[in-house]
């Protein structure tokens, strides 16, 4: 896994600084963690119905979300990912270069409309969860 996550980052770090030089500044990145098939939860769907995948997400380019946290570090971003996964939200984590730097952006689902973010964000706050939590427009 440590391996994986060694490669995948230096990875990151180069397109983020292809991305630095070509101007770029706050270029995003989105990186689901399904593609790391070692560390996907080992949860079976019989076990546990709201278990997801990207398989689950609608393939759309432009798409809002609910941002619930933010990291410097990809292995904390990878483990929030994994905890909220566990608990049966559709989390994943996208990249952002922000003035060089990585930052690996926790979300929950993927909406089509603000509205429909907005609500179940609404939902959520109700719910006593996730307070800090905002919309984000990725494009």
């Amino acid at each position: 896994i440590k391996e994986g996550l060694e490669k995948k980052t230096q990875e990151l770090k180069e397109m983020a600084a292809q991305d630095a030089l070509s101007g770029s500044s706050n270029s995003e990145m989105n990186t689901d963690i399904s593609q790391y098939t070692n560390l996907k939860p080992n949860i079976s769907a019989e076990n546990n119905t709201n278990s997801s995948d990207e398989s689950e997400f609608k393939s759309i380019s432009q798409y809002y979300t609910i941002q619930v946290g933010s990291h410097q570090e990809e292995a904390d971003a990878v483990n929030h990912v994994l905890q909220l996964k566990n608990k049966g939200y559709k989390s994943y984590y996208y990249i952002k270069n922000v003035n060089g730097s990585l930052w690996y952006r926790i979300s929950i689902g993927k909406y089509e409309t603000s509205e429909e973010a907005h609500n179940y964000r609404k939902n959520l706050i109700l719910e006593n969860k996730f307070q800090d939590s905002f919309v984000a427009h990725i494009k």
